[in-house]
C-alpha cells in the first residue's frame, strides 16, 4: 500500500497533537529537515520553541504560536493519530522517503489489520487503503474479463441486496448491487433513519451481517426504533418509558427474533471514511453498510471548504464500496430549496455541499412527504393511518429511474408498499 509523505506527515503529528508526549521521541529522532508540508513545518516549528522556552507543547499552547492553524485543522490532524508502533516506523519511513512515496512496512499493515479499531478515548485510525500505483497500471484484457465474470456468474453467484420493500426493490429492478454506492436522501423528519434501520433488518441474519453507522444517535435509541416497529408499539412510548402493560409483552416477544439478525453499530464519534473501512474489516460475512449521515463524516483530508469535504467524502464513499465489495448505502440531507419552489418534489440538485454525490453514486432516492408541506394540521398518531411517501430513484447507473410510492407509519417507525386497502393520509 502506496503513501504519500504528507499523509505520513500527518499521521506523525497527529499523534504528537492527541499525546503530548510524542513530542519529545520525535525531536529526538527527527527534526524539521524531514518535513514539506507547510501547516505540519509551523506546528513543528511553534512545539520546539515552546519546549526550548520550557514549556509544554500543548494543543492550546500550540494553536496560540502558530498563524492559519485553528481547532478545525488540529482537530483533523487527531484523526491520524496512531499508536506507539506506527508513529516509531513512521518517523523512521519519513526520513528515507524517495521522491515523496513510500512503501509500508508489511509488518506494520499486518498488526494494523489485527487491531483495526483504536481503543476507546483514542482517535487512531487506518487509512482507505487505496490501490497502489503498480496496481492501478496493470491492464486486463477483455476477454479476461468476460472469463472471469462468467466463472463467478457459474459457480458464485452473489445476487444484488435486497431492501425487503416490494415497491422499493422493483424500483432498483431487484435491489442494491455489490460495490455500489447509494444515496437516501430527504429533508428532515422524513423517515430516512426509519428507512434504512428497516432496511438493515431485512438484511441482516444468521449469515449476513450489516453494519450500521449512526453520527446522530447511540445504540439504544436506534434498538428503540427497532423494537417499536417489530412490536408495532408507539416509539415514543418506548424512549420514554412509557408503555402499556400489552404493549410490553409485545416488546418481549421481539426480543429472541431481533436478537438474531446480525445488525452491529458504532459507538459515538467523530468518523471518517477510513473509521468505517476499519470497522467493516472486523464485521464477519458483511452484506451491507449503512452510514446515517453523510453530512456528519470528516473527511480523511484537509479541506478549505465543507463544498470541498463532501466532494471528497463522497469519493471516498465510492471507493469503499467497491473495496469492500457490498453495497453501501449513506443517508444524506436535502438543502431545502425545494421548500422554496412550488412544487415541492426534491430533486438532485437539491443534494446537500457538492455535487460529486450526484456523480459518484451508482443510485439516489429522494423521499418526500406531501403531508410535511400542507397547511392541514392533521397529526399521524393514529396506527391505522399511514403517511403517503414517495420515493424517486432520480438516477440509476444500472437501470431506469423511476418513482414508487410508499405507506410510512409514523408511531411505530414502519415502511410497507401500500395496497389498495390501505388507508393514506393525503393532504389537502
Amino acid at each position: 500500500m502506496i503513501k504519500n509523505r504528507f499523509t505520513i506527515e500527518k499521521m506523525i503529528l497527529g499523534t504528537c497533537i492527541a499525546n503530548p508526549h510524542a513530542w519529545k521521541y520525535l525531536f529526538r529522532y527527527s527534526g524539521e529537515e524531514n518535513f514539506i508540508d507547510g501547516k505540519c513545518l509551523a506546528i513543528i516549528h511553534a512545539a520546539r520553541t515552546i519546549i526550548n522556552g520550557g514549556k509544554g507543547p500543548e494543543r492550546q499552547s500550540i494553536r496560540a504560536s502558530t498563524t492559519g492553524i485553528d481547532d478545525k485543522y488540529l482537530d483533523k490532524l487527531g484523526v491520524f493519530a496512531c499508536d506507539h508502533t506506527q508513529f516509531v516506523e513512521c518517523i523512521k519511513m519519513l526520513k528515507n522517503i524517495p521522491e515523496g512515496q513510500l512503501q509500508i512496512d508489511e509488518n506494520i499493515q499486518q498488526r494494523a489489520d489485527q487491531n483495526p479499531i483504536p481503543p476507546k478515548n483514542s482517535s487512531a485510525v487506518t487509512p482507505v487503503n487505496t490501490p497502489s500505483s503498480t496496481e492501478q497500471c496493470q491492464l486486463i484484457e477483455g476477454a479476461t474479463a468476460i472469463d472471469g465474470f462468467f466463472q463467478q456468474l457459474k459457480e458464485h453467484p452473489i445476487p444484488p441486496v435486497a431492501t425487503g420493500i416490494t415497491a422499493l426493490d422493483n424500483l432498483l429492478g431487484g435491489g442494491m448491487i455489490n460495490g455500489g454506492l447509494y444515496i437516501l436522501a430527504a429533508n428532515t423528519g422524513c423517515g430516512k433513519t426509519a428507512l434504512a434501520l428497516q432496511i438493515a433488518d431485512a438484511v441482516a441474519n444468521e449469515d449476513r451481517s450489516v453494519l450500521f453507522i449512526s453520527l446522530e444517535m447511540d445504540e439504544y435509541q436506534l434498538t428503540a426504533r427497532r423494537l417499536a416497529r417489530a412490536a408495532k408499539v408507539s416509539a415514543n412510548h418506548l424512549i420514554m418509558h412509557d408503555l402499556s402493560e400489552m404493549e410490553y409483552v409485545h416488546i418481549k416477544q421481539q426480543l429472541p427474533i431481533l436478537k438474531q439478525k446480525r445488525l452491529v453499530f458504532n459507538r459515538p464519534g467523530a468518523f471518517t471514511v477510513s473509521d468505517i473501512q476499519a470497522l467493516a474489516g472486523q464485521v464477519q460475512n458483511l452484506r451491507l453498510v449503512i452510514i446515517d449521515y453523510l453530512g456528519l463524516l470528516r473527511s480523511d483530508q484537509y479541506c478549505a471548504s465543507r463544498y470541498e469535504a463532501t466532494t471528497a467524502i463522497s469519493n471516498e464513499l465510492k471507493v469503499l464500496a467497491r473495496l469492500l465489495g457490498v453495497p453501501v448505502l449513506c443517508l444524506a440531507q436535502l438543502n431545502r430549496a425545494n421548500a422554496q419552489r412550488p412544487d415541492k418534489h426534491p430533486i438532485l440538485a437539491d443534494l446537500r455541499d457538492s455535487g460529486s454525490i450526484e456523480q459518484d453514486a451508482d443510485g439516489v432516492l429522494l423521499l418526500y412527504r406531501p403531508d410535511m408541506y400542507s397547511s392541514s394540521t392533521t397529526v399521524l398518531d393514529n396506527k391505522a393511518v399511514a403517511a403517503k411517501v414517495e420515493c424517486n430513484l432520480a438516477k440509476h447507473r444500472h437501470g431506469p429511474t423511476g418513482k414508487t410510492t410508499l405507506a410510512f407509519k409514523l408511531p411505530t417507525g414502519e415502511f410497507f408498499t401500500p395496497q389498495t386497502r390501505e388507508k393514506l393520509h393525503e393532504p389537502n
